[in-house]
């Protein structure tokens, strides 16, 4: 079950998002548990908004770069058949 966060002046859907849930791409998941906050852009203080329980496990990354962090990123070496125009010897 979430919790209630009070907004602070100047709030928006995706800073909530990001502050209470750690990424913007669950602002709409904000907006449709608190309906009756559709009509805010921007809060003023003492709102109360519905956080609910999202899985914040699931990478928002697309599954291509599921894991890039852990690889090297050192940059694969030049081939030494290369040729100087980059076209590989026969």
């Amino acid at each position: 079950m979430g919790y209630t966060y009070t907004t602070a002046q100047g709030d928006m859907w995706d800073s909530i998002a990001y502050e209470q849930l750690g990424t913007e791409n669950h602002m709409g998941t904000l907006i449709e548990n608190n309906p009756d906050l559709v009509d805010f852009v921007v809060f003023p203080a003492g709102i109360e908004v519905e956080i609910p329980d999202v899985d914040t496990t699931q990478s928002d990354l697309p599954s291509w770069r599921d894991g890039l962090d852990d690889q090297d990123d050192d940059l694969t070496e030049f081939d030494e058949e290369d040729d100087e125009d980059g076209d590989e010897e026969t």
